[in-house]
Protein backbone atom coordinates (compact mmCIF):
# COMPACT_ATOMS: atom_id res chain seq x y z
CA UNK A 1 0.00 0.00 0.00
CA UNK A 2 2.89 2.24 1.55
CA UNK A 3 4.81 1.94 -2.29
CA UNK A 4 1.04 2.63 -4.12
CA UNK A 5 1.07 5.47 -2.24
CA UNK A 6 4.10 6.83 -2.65
CA UNK A 7 4.10 5.65 -6.25
CA UNK A 8 1.70 8.33 -7.02
CA UNK A 9 3.11 11.07 -4.93
CA UNK A 10 6.76 10.60 -7.40
CA UNK A 11 3.93 10.74 -10.37
CA UNK A 12 2.34 13.90 -9.10
CA UNK A 13 5.86 15.52 -8.59
CA UNK A 14 6.80 14.84 -11.74
CA UNK A 15 3.85 16.21 -13.95
CA UNK A 16 4.16 19.20 -11.47
CA UNK A 17 7.53 19.84 -12.42
CA UNK A 18 6.65 19.24 -16.17
CA UNK A 19 4.00 21.49 -16.39
CA UNK A 20 5.97 23.96 -14.61
CA UNK A 21 8.31 23.72 -17.11
CA UNK A 22 6.60 23.72 -19.82
CA UNK A 23 4.76 27.16 -18.67
CA UNK A 24 1.23 25.62 -17.59
CA UNK A 25 -0.08 26.96 -14.52
CA UNK A 26 0.32 24.35 -11.57
CA UNK A 27 -1.66 26.45 -8.53
CA UNK A 28 -5.39 25.60 -8.50
CA UNK A 29 -7.42 29.22 -9.60
CA UNK A 30 -11.21 29.01 -8.92
CA UNK A 31 -13.13 31.80 -10.60
CA UNK A 32 -16.50 30.91 -10.13
CA UNK A 33 -19.50 32.31 -12.45
CA UNK A 34 -18.19 31.54 -15.46
CA UNK A 35 -20.65 30.85 -17.90
CA UNK A 36 -19.57 26.49 -18.14
CA UNK A 37 -19.42 26.11 -14.61
CA UNK A 38 -22.82 25.60 -13.69
CA UNK A 39 -23.07 22.70 -16.59
CA UNK A 40 -19.77 21.72 -15.32
CA UNK A 41 -21.02 21.37 -11.83
CA UNK A 42 -24.27 19.30 -12.62
CA UNK A 43 -22.37 16.94 -15.08
CA UNK A 44 -19.68 16.22 -12.24
CA UNK A 45 -22.62 15.73 -9.56
CA UNK A 46 -24.30 13.16 -11.89
CA UNK A 47 -20.92 11.50 -12.59
CA UNK A 48 -20.07 11.53 -8.85
CA UNK A 49 -23.31 9.63 -8.52
CA UNK A 50 -23.02 7.02 -11.27
CA UNK A 51 -19.58 6.23 -9.92
CA UNK A 52 -21.44 5.65 -6.49
CA UNK A 53 -23.96 3.31 -7.76
CA UNK A 54 -21.17 1.03 -9.54
CA UNK A 55 -19.16 1.00 -6.25
CA UNK A 56 -22.28 0.24 -4.63
CA UNK A 57 -22.74 -2.75 -6.95
CA UNK A 58 -19.84 -4.28 -6.19
CA UNK A 59 -20.56 -3.98 -2.24
CA UNK A 60 -23.62 -5.93 -3.00
CA UNK A 61 -22.03 -8.90 -5.21
CA UNK A 62 -19.90 -9.08 -2.15
CA UNK A 63 -22.61 -9.46 0.62
CA UNK A 64 -24.31 -11.68 -1.33
CA UNK A 65 -21.46 -14.54 -2.16
CA UNK A 66 -20.54 -14.07 1.75
CA UNK A 67 -24.00 -15.48 2.14
CA UNK A 68 -23.31 -19.15 -0.01
CA UNK A 69 -21.39 -21.86 0.61
CA UNK A 70 -18.39 -21.74 1.53
CA UNK A 71 -15.45 -20.79 -0.36
CA UNK A 72 -17.85 -18.93 -2.86
CA UNK A 73 -16.63 -14.95 -1.62
CA UNK A 74 -12.57 -16.71 -2.40
CA UNK A 75 -13.58 -18.37 -5.47
CA UNK A 76 -14.58 -15.38 -7.14
CA UNK A 77 -12.51 -13.15 -6.08
CA UNK A 78 -9.70 -15.39 -8.05
CA UNK A 79 -11.45 -15.45 -11.06
CA UNK A 80 -12.27 -11.89 -10.76
CA UNK A 81 -8.61 -11.05 -10.50
CA UNK A 82 -8.17 -12.87 -13.92
CA UNK A 83 -10.97 -11.22 -15.61
CA UNK A 84 -10.51 -7.51 -14.33
CA UNK A 85 -7.11 -8.22 -16.15
CA UNK A 86 -8.21 -8.23 -19.56
CA UNK A 87 -11.28 -5.78 -19.32
CA UNK A 88 -8.75 -3.41 -18.09
CA UNK A 89 -6.43 -3.91 -20.71
CA UNK A 90 -8.89 -3.88 -23.64
CA UNK A 91 -10.42 -0.06 -21.60
CA UNK A 92 -7.14 1.21 -21.71
CA UNK A 93 -6.06 0.05 -25.52
CA UNK A 94 -10.04 1.34 -26.57
CA UNK A 95 -9.98 4.02 -24.72
CA UNK A 96 -6.78 5.67 -25.51
CA UNK A 97 -7.53 4.65 -29.46
CA UNK A 98 -11.41 5.84 -29.33
CA UNK A 99 -11.98 8.97 -27.43
CA UNK A 100 -8.96 11.43 -29.59
CA UNK A 101 -11.14 10.24 -32.70
CA UNK A 102 -14.65 10.49 -31.54
CA UNK A 103 -13.24 14.20 -30.06
CA UNK A 104 -12.08 14.71 -33.93
CA UNK A 105 -15.50 14.44 -35.65
CA UNK A 106 -17.92 16.92 -35.27
CA UNK A 107 -21.08 15.72 -36.89
CA UNK A 108 -23.06 13.93 -33.90
CA UNK A 109 -24.57 11.47 -37.04
CA UNK A 110 -21.04 10.63 -38.32
CA UNK A 111 -19.77 9.92 -33.88
CA UNK A 112 -22.64 7.62 -33.72
CA UNK A 113 -22.15 5.43 -36.85
CA UNK A 114 -18.75 5.90 -36.00
CA UNK A 115 -19.27 4.22 -32.46
CA UNK A 116 -21.59 1.45 -33.96
CA UNK A 117 -18.53 0.02 -36.46
CA UNK A 118 -16.28 -0.03 -33.72
CA UNK A 119 -18.59 -1.95 -31.08
CA UNK A 120 -19.01 -4.51 -33.58
CA UNK A 121 -15.40 -5.05 -34.09
CA UNK A 122 -15.03 -4.67 -30.30
CA UNK A 123 -17.91 -7.65 -30.09
CA UNK A 124 -16.44 -10.33 -31.82
CA UNK A 125 -12.28 -9.52 -30.94
CA UNK A 126 -13.97 -9.81 -27.09
CA UNK A 127 -16.12 -12.98 -28.02
CA UNK A 128 -13.08 -14.68 -29.42
CA UNK A 129 -10.99 -13.75 -26.30
CA UNK A 130 -13.82 -14.96 -24.04
CA UNK A 131 -13.68 -18.12 -26.19
CA UNK A 132 -9.98 -18.37 -25.89
CA UNK A 133 -10.20 -17.72 -21.80
CA UNK A 134 -12.68 -20.41 -21.35
CA UNK A 135 -10.57 -22.77 -23.16
CA UNK A 136 -7.42 -21.89 -21.05
CA UNK A 137 -9.09 -21.30 -18.03
CA UNK A 138 -8.01 -24.41 -16.24
CA UNK A 139 -4.33 -23.29 -17.43
CA UNK A 140 -4.25 -20.10 -16.31
CA UNK A 141 -5.85 -20.68 -12.84
CA UNK A 142 -3.24 -23.38 -12.36
CA UNK A 143 -0.25 -20.91 -13.25
CA UNK A 144 -1.52 -18.14 -11.42
CA UNK A 145 -2.62 -19.28 -8.28
CA UNK A 146 -2.37 -23.10 -7.49
CA UNK A 147 0.33 -23.34 -4.77
CA UNK A 148 0.22 -23.93 -1.15
CA UNK A 149 -3.55 -24.81 0.44
CA UNK A 150 -4.66 -23.90 -3.09
CA UNK A 151 -5.19 -27.56 -4.94
CA UNK A 152 -6.94 -29.01 -7.61
CA UNK A 153 -10.02 -28.75 -6.17
CA UNK A 154 -10.19 -24.83 -5.66
CA UNK A 155 -8.47 -25.01 -9.36
CA UNK A 156 -11.36 -26.37 -10.79
CA UNK A 157 -13.83 -24.10 -9.12
CA UNK A 158 -12.00 -20.83 -9.75
CA UNK A 159 -11.74 -22.10 -13.25
CA UNK A 160 -15.61 -22.71 -13.52
CA UNK A 161 -16.25 -19.37 -12.66
CA UNK A 162 -14.05 -17.69 -14.53
CA UNK A 163 -16.07 -19.54 -17.61
CA UNK A 164 -19.13 -18.02 -16.17
CA UNK A 165 -17.71 -14.61 -16.28
CA UNK A 166 -16.61 -14.81 -20.21
CA UNK A 167 -20.03 -14.22 -20.87
CA UNK A 168 -19.62 -10.62 -19.91
CA UNK A 169 -16.47 -10.01 -21.35
CA UNK A 170 -17.54 -9.18 -24.91
CA UNK A 171 -20.08 -6.55 -24.01
CA UNK A 172 -18.05 -5.34 -21.12
CA UNK A 173 -15.49 -4.41 -23.87
CA UNK A 174 -18.78 -3.05 -25.89
CA UNK A 175 -19.41 -0.93 -23.67
CA UNK A 176 -16.43 0.61 -23.41
CA UNK A 177 -17.03 1.98 -27.25
CA UNK A 178 -20.26 3.26 -26.13
CA UNK A 179 -18.71 5.23 -22.68
CA UNK A 180 -16.32 6.80 -24.96
CA UNK A 181 -18.85 7.51 -27.72
CA UNK A 182 -21.20 9.24 -24.76
CA UNK A 183 -18.49 11.16 -22.93
CA UNK A 184 -18.17 12.98 -26.16
CA UNK A 185 -22.03 14.56 -25.96
CA UNK A 186 -23.05 17.25 -23.72
CA UNK A 187 -24.76 16.51 -20.50
CA UNK A 188 -23.23 12.77 -20.85
CA UNK A 189 -23.56 12.90 -16.44
CA UNK A 190 -26.80 12.05 -16.92
CA UNK A 191 -26.36 9.52 -19.56
CA UNK A 192 -23.59 7.08 -16.96
CA UNK A 193 -25.93 7.79 -13.80
CA UNK A 194 -29.04 6.19 -15.97
CA UNK A 195 -26.87 3.59 -17.18
CA UNK A 196 -25.34 2.85 -13.91
CA UNK A 197 -28.76 2.67 -12.62
CA UNK A 198 -30.09 0.23 -14.85
CA UNK A 199 -26.95 -2.01 -14.69
CA UNK A 200 -27.44 -2.02 -10.38
CA UNK A 201 -31.14 -2.85 -10.82
CA UNK A 202 -30.35 -5.55 -13.34
CA UNK A 203 -27.37 -7.09 -11.23
CA UNK A 204 -29.56 -7.76 -8.21
CA UNK A 205 -32.69 -8.70 -9.95
CA UNK A 206 -30.98 -11.41 -11.83
CA UNK A 207 -28.89 -12.40 -8.93
CA UNK A 208 -31.58 -13.20 -6.61
CA UNK A 209 -33.78 -14.70 -9.13
CA UNK A 210 -31.11 -16.93 -10.05
CA UNK A 211 -30.69 -17.70 -6.84
CA UNK A 212 -34.18 -18.41 -5.70
CA UNK A 213 -35.01 -20.45 -8.41
CA UNK A 214 -32.07 -22.11 -9.25
CA UNK A 215 -29.61 -24.08 -7.63
CA UNK A 216 -26.42 -21.91 -9.11
CA UNK A 217 -24.48 -20.41 -6.09
CA UNK A 218 -21.51 -17.97 -7.17
CA UNK A 219 -22.41 -18.69 -10.67
CA UNK A 220 -25.75 -16.53 -10.10
CA UNK A 221 -23.59 -13.47 -9.49
CA UNK A 222 -21.59 -14.14 -12.56
CA UNK A 223 -24.65 -14.53 -14.40
CA UNK A 224 -25.71 -10.49 -12.73
CA UNK A 225 -22.77 -9.53 -14.15
CA UNK A 226 -23.44 -10.16 -17.33
CA UNK A 227 -27.28 -8.84 -16.97
CA UNK A 228 -25.93 -5.63 -15.59
CA UNK A 229 -23.27 -5.06 -18.52
CA UNK A 230 -26.50 -5.56 -20.75
CA UNK A 231 -28.50 -3.55 -19.18
CA UNK A 232 -25.39 -0.95 -19.00
CA UNK A 233 -24.95 -0.84 -22.79
CA UNK A 234 -28.83 -0.84 -23.91
CA UNK A 235 -28.81 2.51 -22.05
CA UNK A 236 -26.45 4.22 -23.32
CA UNK A 237 -26.38 3.23 -26.63
CA UNK A 238 -30.12 4.72 -27.28
CA UNK A 239 -29.45 8.29 -28.74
Amino acid sequence: VWGTVAGFAVQALLMAWAARWSGFPIAPSAQLGRPLHGALGVNMGWLLAATFINGLAGVVDQAILAHLSGGSLAAFGYANRVIALALTLSATVLGRALLPVFCGVLEDERRYQLARAWARRAFWGGAAAAVLLAVCADWIVAVLFERGAFGPDEREHVAMLLRWMCLHLPLNIVVTVWVQWIVTRPGHGRRLFGAALASTTAKVAVTLAMLAWTPLQAEAVCLGLAAATLAYWLALKER
